[in-house]
């Protein structure tokens, strides 16, 4: 898509800040909004623009049939997530019968308990984390009661051991089952996965109880995956800001969990753009502990001066890069702005087996290799 005009990216800002879309005063024409309902469904967040052009009751005209587009969102957001939640019914019943524990991860957590309606926060895909050592069991468990696994290059899942699968749920959501919430092989990171699960605590969904992470973990790994991500999607700044909101974390705890998990500078990266883009800050004292230096914060707000989240097309940026980069080190950061840049070919693995779904490859033998490996794996 082309980068959205200044005009679109204010009216989008606005619309998650639950401010007036227009200022008194401010000469817009309805052509100067061309293409917001491109730009909301980029940025994944045309449900909140819907809501919040319909309360402004007409006073925002968009041209063409770009309110038709983001109400046709709004509509498919709320369709999609009903689907889910009869979909995480059966999936639970599978895994409840094999005696696996199991949590649900973002999705449709977010939409309900932090967005309050599912229709202003879609998603694509469903997140179940498993146990490490009861991802097999989760995997025969879901394929047994006819949920089949999509994946089919067996011998690229065990080289790079990856940390999920995905699985077709009965009524047609896409369920990402992960045994960690990082990639071990190729993130730093040290998200202690098993402690997390310990302290999982119970949501409602539309009537039925699931587990989710406690408010410290979510807020955590909202940010990591925004940074991972390249932190340029204004729905993973707004999932972070809602959590900020809906259920403050304990800030001392969630920083130590933070340097733990070696995980500091993306949280930092993330919070200090949430502040900016959508001005919902942490304590003073947190960004202190989270920002880095004198230096790094000047560089970081050159940064978000000269690539806005809220006008990225998806072309790389150096917000993106910073995103990516940050808690990887030198070497780490160097080698991951190389690739990034094409300078680096893809992994090894991923040059020898291909695609994980699109190229078959592998027997039965390969799939209990993958899986006997996550068993084995000694990363919390």
């Amino acid at each position: 898509m082309s980068r959205p005009s200044r005009a679109v990216a204010r009216l989008l800002i606005r619309c998650l800040r639950g401010e007036p879309p227009t200022v008194a005063g401010e000469a817009v024409r309805p052509g100067d909004l061309a293409g917001v309902a491109e730009a909301a469904a980029y940025h994944r967040v045309s449900g909140l623009v819907h809501r919040a052009l319909s309360a402004a009751g007409g006073r925002v005209a968009l041209p063409g049939d770009e309110m038709h587009r983001l109400e046709a969102a709004y509509h498919a957001a709320v369709r999609d997530h009903l689907r889910t939640l009869g979909d995480l019914s059966a999936a639970g019943s599978a895994l409840d019968a094999a005696g696996v524990p199991w949590l649900v991860v973002k999705g449709p957590v977010l939409a309900e308990r932090y967005y309050g309606s599912p229709g202003e926060r879609a998603y694509g895909d469903v997140d179940l984390l498993v146990p490490r050592g009861a991802f097999p069991d989760a995997v025969d468990a879901l394929e047994g009661a006819g949920m089949p696994v999509i994946d089919r290059n067996w011998r690229l899942l065990r080289a790079e051991l990856r940390s999920q699968v995905h699985v077709e749920l009965p009524l047609g959501t896409l369920a990402d089952v992960h045994w960690h919430l990082v990639e071990p092989g190729r993130d730093p990171f040290e998200l202690p996965v098993e402690a997390m699960i310990e302290r999982s605590r119970p949501v409602s969904l539309g009537g039925q109880e699931v587990l989710t992470l406690d408010p410290g973990d979510t807020l955590l790994h909202l940010a990591l995956h925004a940074a991972l991500s390249g932190g340029h999607r204004l729905v993973w700044l707004k999932d972070v800001e809602r959590a900020m909101a809906s259920e403050p974390p304990d800030w001392d705890e969630l920083v130590g969990r933070a340097r733990a998990a070696r995980a500091v500078r993306p949280l930092g990266v993330i919070l200090r753009r949430v502040a900016r883009t959508l001005g919902r800050t942490a304590p003073r004292e947190v960004m202190r502990g989270v920002e880095g230096g004198a230096l790094a914060k000047a560089v970081g707000r050159a940064i978000d001066r000269s690539s806005p989240p809220e006008r990225s097309a998806g072309r790389w940026s150096l917000g993106q890069l910073e995103a990516r980069v940050a808690g990887r080190g030198p070497v780490g950061g160097a080698v991951q702005a190389l690739r990034l840049a094409g300078k680096i070919r893809p992994d090894r693995a991923a040059r020898t087996y291909g695609h994980a779904i699109l190229r078959p490859d592998g027997d039965l033998a390969d799939r209990r290799a993958y899986l006997d490996a996550v068993r084995a794996h000694p990363r919390p």
